[in-house]
């Protein structure tokens, strides 16, 4: 009797059991039907197989929540009726929690409200490495930390898949920084990229079968993300087994030979690259239709695994539904940081509260580029308040909106130089009205920290200091009131030296999603603990930051060894 060994099905090799029927129908394509494949249709879309009636790939936008509907070639909005969406905690405020059971929840709110809409792939989780302080999209990744950061990357994936809706983990690789990140080359040795690096990625493709990558706008070891075939083909599809399809960032694509034998399958947006110039270069035989074949495949594999939402079907409903909303809810109680307390917190219901602080009432779901949010609701850490208090709250602004590259200049992109730098003195008059708030409450609770115009898409900060003069506002209201509760709400670490020493108790807030002010006054007024843990390093100063210590940022060449947040090895590769 002979045994024969059966070999189990993997995340990955679910993806191939179509794979007879996608031959066949490759067979009966012509070129231009395949190459018409390989780039953009629209804004948010690419080409379906029309002469075998297989439909378009929808993307969406929304490592936490899905983007509002565009014009078809632009991120205009549309504006539509139905498209508000369920703000989730950002990606910090989910590796908060440090849990994958909640990340798991997370994505199928996210795959579910993505369905409604009748998209097929969205653009996310954004899975890299915050190895930055100032890092201008930190608040989208999950953590410094690879093991952390690969737990919750499967747990968001399996739960956006599970949901019928492909995930694609981005941005493939070593995408540190935003300046300069459409030209910087970020130089780092195979190990250092394996164990770090490349962690999060290589766990949600093999163990959380993630369908589509986004490679990077930078290179890494000098040739580019979408073109590196060092990562493309020999790691992700050759050792890490991934048989779905690569989509490069909007503008990402640099050359027809190098796309076409690096390793994309789609390139976004255009078709410049893997267009016509791509069916002269098959016909000129310097790449093989095989080659384009094989794209294609893995595209229709994903698209056979994502059932097609028809038109007449999507957008019936409002985008936003309670199941999602009440995950959102979850991640945001859980993600809350204790970073200092004396005995104040919690505090009493009956408190006279002053509420200090224009991001008490700012909204955090709007704006970050492609990590907008057109919320159904948002409950602000004032609307938060005001629900759970029992006693008078009061509130003064204290500080002007601070615009930060929006308000001023943003350069073309991709390759943006910019680093941030907000040093605007305070206003006296909103400085008085915080000091008379203050001086007529129990208890003041002092949000400081940045918004989504300072972190964002496109740009780094120049430092982590609080912005707009919050430190001097923090003198002037500790000298007539010193029973301080400061409120941190950004996406990324901020100096919290001076405001350790005027405050009676600190606490990390996050950009917390549309129930996170209601979470915040849970945990102010002891309904709740505060179980959120730092995901990544708070530097004291930024000069501890082992990049800036060294002087290995900002530049166009950017050498990336292991010395990074609070993990320091024996073996750092040196930084120039």
């Amino acid at each position: 009797m002979s045994m024969v060994a059966c070999t189990a099905p993997t995340p990955q090799s679910v993806l191939t059991k179509h794979d007879k029927e996608i031959n066949e129908i490759i067979s009966k394509m012509t070129l231009e039907e395949k190459v018409e494949m390989l780039h953009s249709k629209t804004n948010m879309s690419s080409e379906g197989v029309p002469s075998q009636n297989i439909q378009d790939i929808k993307y969406c936008d929304g490592p936490f929540g899905i983007r509002e509907e565009g014009l078809p070639n632009s991120f205009a909005s549309a504006g539509w009726q139905l498209d508000s969406a369920t703000y989730f905690p950002t990606g910090s405020a989910l590796a908060a929690t440090w849990s994958p059971e909640l990340a798991y929840k997370y994505g199928t709110g996210m795959g579910k409200e993505a369905r409604l809409r009748g998209k097929d792939v969205i653009l996310g989780p954004a899975i890299n490495i915050q190895r930055l302080p100032v890092g201008g999209r930190s608040y989208e990744y999950l953590s410094e930390d690879p093991a952390l950061s690969a737990a919750l990357s499967v747990g968001y994936v399996k739960g956006v898949q599970d949901a019928g809706t492909a995930a694609c983990i981005k941005h493939f690789a070593v995408n540190s920084q935003e300046t300069n990140r459409g030209s910087v080359n970020a130089v780092v040795d195979e190990r250092v990229l394996r164990e770090i690096y490349l962690k999060p990625f290589q766990d949600a493709v093999e163990k959380a079968g993630a369908m589509v990558v986004m490679p990077a706008y930078n290179k890494v070891n000098g040739a580019y993300c979408s073109e590196n075939n060092h990562l493309n083909n020999e790691i992700l599809r050759g050792e890490w087994g991934f048989k779905g399809f690569t989509v490069s960032d909007w503008g990402g694509t640099h050359s027809t030979m190098g796309a076409a034998l690096g390793g994309l399958n789609v390139q976004m947006t255009g078709s410049t690259y893997l267009g016509p110039a791509l069916i002269d270069s098959v016909k000129a035989g310097k790449v093989p239709e095989s080659v384009v074949d094989d794209k294609v495949r893995e595209i229709l594999r994903v698209r056979f695994a994502i059932e097609a939402i028809p038109e007449s079907e999507a957008n019936l409903v409002m985008t936003s539904q309670p199941e999602s909303q009440k995950i959102a809810y979850e991640v945001a109680q859980k993600s809350i940081v204790l970073l200092q307390n004396d005995g104040i917190l919690p505090i009493a219901k009956n408190s006279k509260v002053a509420v200090i602080g224009l991001n008490a009432k700012a909204s955090t779901a709007a704006g970050g580029m492609g990590a907008g949010v057109k919320t159904l609701y948002e409950v602000t850490p004032f609307d938060g308040i005001k629900n759970h208090a029992e006693g008078e709250v009061s509130y003064a602004q204290a500080y002007k909106n601070y615009m930060g590259m929006f308000g001023r200049f943003r350069a073309a992109e991709p390759g943006a130089n910019i680093a941030l730098e907000i040093n605007e003195a305070p206003d006296p008059e909103l400085v008085a009205e915080a000091v008379k708030a203050a001086a007529e409450a129990d208890v003041v609770l002092y949000f400081i920290g940045t918004n989504k115009s300072i972190e964002s898409e496109g740009s780094d900060r120049k430092d982590i200091d609080l912005p707009v003069g919050q430190n001097e506002i923090l003198d002037a209201i500790a000298a007539v009131n010193s029973n301080i509760v400061s409120i941190v709400i950004s996406g990324g670490p901020c100096d919290l030296r001076h405001a350790s020493e005027k405050s009676r108790a600190i606490l990390q807030g996050w950009w917390n999603g549309l129930e996170g002010g209601n979470a915040l006054a849970e945990v102010i007024y002891g309904e709740i603990a505060p179980s959120g843990k730092l995901p990544m390093t708070f530097p004291a100063k930024l000069q501890d930051s082992p990049a800036f210590a060294l002087e290995n940022f900002p530049q166009k060449v950017e050498t990336q060894g292991d010395l990074f947040g609070n993990q320091y090895r024996q073996d750092v590769q040196g930084q120039n």
